[in-house]
């Protein structure tokens, strides 16, 4: 036996047969004075547990006891009423330390008593488990992270099992489909949203045949959320495989809902188109007011004069109409708000005559026009004045327009007559934008427009609740 390996030995235990059973033993074994519990003796795996060689076997053992006052009550309790195995930790020399497992008995060895104390190192048991602990831990809060994610993003996220019936759903997807996430569970897909059943089934049956993911889907419809409008998402399905089988187990969704951003996309090419039609117009109308200058002027400074009131006056009628495309007299206070007179008569002030007063002529009682009226009918009467001076009575010598609106009848409708009457040529009829734009303005009060090309000139009539004009 070498040194290193020769157990410590107390002066009052000796005895080659006792020695060499101590070095015989196949784990850590440390004999303890059951009153003192210092280290009497110990065999080689003893000293390789606690990393020393048998002579500082004492010394370490004293030092693991101070630091861990606990380790000392469990070694009594364990000499005194035989306790069961209990794990600890030894503090070593400097920061070294080993879990162990401890296990102690008393025992009489040549007629005194000895706490006999073997040690089972489990430091990598110990650490493999905080490992597999933090491992759990730290795989916990990525489920949670995801849980929220998928809780709380702002896209639409689902699950189908193989009979396309919801398994999970977050908020954003309830909430565009109207129904509570968890009435979505465990019910089919036409149940939720009847209304799309038709373009999606097919697309939903095909990622489970082929396993192929299919992004991109335009998809428009109606849901609960908002019943009788129609809304327009983008939509990806793609499928879900058994980790073990790799099979297609069920399919993912994911919706995106687009209603605004398409609207703005419309809107702003009725817009772009709304804006050429009338830069177009615009030239018209200013050629239009050159030749009227250009009739009735006797000299250069007197037609200068007169055009440019004409611009101006044109300009002022655009301001009215400025505000009706953008809104801006939905805001005007009542006090300010307009008559049907006032409106007509700043919108055709730019194709008034002086030589020709009985050119234009407005007849009608007061109506009051009402903030939210006023944009459509400022609408309605520049275009149709537009009209009749690039192709209608206002463009040819001669030509007349009429407008006069009558008393409301039984039904609360107020009629209002625009009544062109050519010179030399007859009316051409313009069945366009500006017919499209007058009627849809008509529509947004209630009402409606109706165009009777006849050969002398178009009579336009419009029939409009008096209440939605006041209004």
């Amino acid at each position: 036996m070498s040194q290193a390996a020769r157990p410590v030995v107390a002066s009052r235990l000796q005895g080659s047969e006792v020695l060499g059973f101590l070095e015989a033993m196949p784990v850590a074994l440390v004999l303890l004075d059951p009153a003192t519990l210092a280290a009497e003796a110990g065999n080689a795996e003893a000293a390789t547990l606690l990393d020393c060689d048998a002579g500082g076997l004492r010394a370490i053992w004293q030092r693991a006891l101070a630091a861990a006052p606990a380790l000392a009550a469990e070694l009594m309790a364990a000499a005194e009423h035989g306790a069961d195995p209990f794990e600890a930790r030894l503090h070593l020399v400097g920061e070294a330390w080993r879990d162990v497992l401890v296990r102690a008995r008393l025992a009489v060895l040549q007629g005194q008593p000895w706490l006999a104390v073997t040690l089972q190192d489990i430091t990598r048991r110990r650490r493999a488990e905080a490992a597999q602990a933090e491992a759990e831990r730290q795989s916990q809060r990525r489920l949670a992270e995801l849980e929220t994610l998928y809780r709380t993003a702002p896209l639409g996220l689902g699950q189908l099992d193989a009979e396309l019936r919801y398994v999970r759903v977050n908020e954003a997807l309830a909430s565009m489909n109207g129904v509570p996430a968890e009435a979505h569970l465990g019910r089919p897909t036409w149940q939720v949203v009847p209304d799309l059943r038709e373009r999606i089934e097919p697309l939903l049956l095909q990622v489970l045949a082929t396993g192929e993911p299919i992004t991109g889907v335009a998809l428009s419809g109606q849901t609960a959320a908002a019943p009788g409008m129609t809304r327009d998402w983008v939509a990806q399905y793609y499928p879900v495989r058994d980790p073990a089988t790799q099979a297609v187990a069920s399919i993912g969704i994911m919706v995106e809902e687009v209603t605004g951003r398409l609207r703005a996309q419309r809107a702003q090419t009725l817009l772009v188109r709304e804006l050429d039609h009338r830069v177009k117009n615009l030239f018209a109308v200013i050629a239009g007011l050159v030749t009227f200058s250009a009739r009735g002027a006797a000299t250069p400074q007197e037609m200068k004069a007169t055009l440019l009131g004409r611009i101006d006056a044109l300009a002022r009628a655009h301001d009215l109409v400025k505000l009706a495309i953008g809104g801006g007299l939905a805001e005007t206070p009542a006090t300010h708000r307009t008559t049907l007179q006032a409106l007509a008569e700043a919108l055709l002030a730019p194709f008034r005559t002086p030589a020709e007063p009985e050119r234009l002529r407005l007849q009608g009682e007061p109506v009051m026009v009402g903030a939210l009226a006023a944009p459509p009918l400022a609408l309605m009467l520049h275009e149709l004045a537009t009209n009749a001076a690039r192709h209608g009575a206002l463009a040819w010598p001669g030509g007349s327009l009429s407008v006069a609106w009558q008393p409301p009848d039984q039904d609360g409708t107020l009629r209002l007559l625009w009544e062109e009457r050519s010179g030399s040529q007859p009316g051409q009829p313009s069945q366009g934008f500006g017919q499209r734009l007058v009627t849809q303005c008509a529509a947004q009060l209630g009402g409606h427009a109706s165009f009777d090309w006849r050969e002398q000139g178009v009579l336009v009539e419009l029939a409009l609740p008096l209440a939605r004009v006041q209004g």
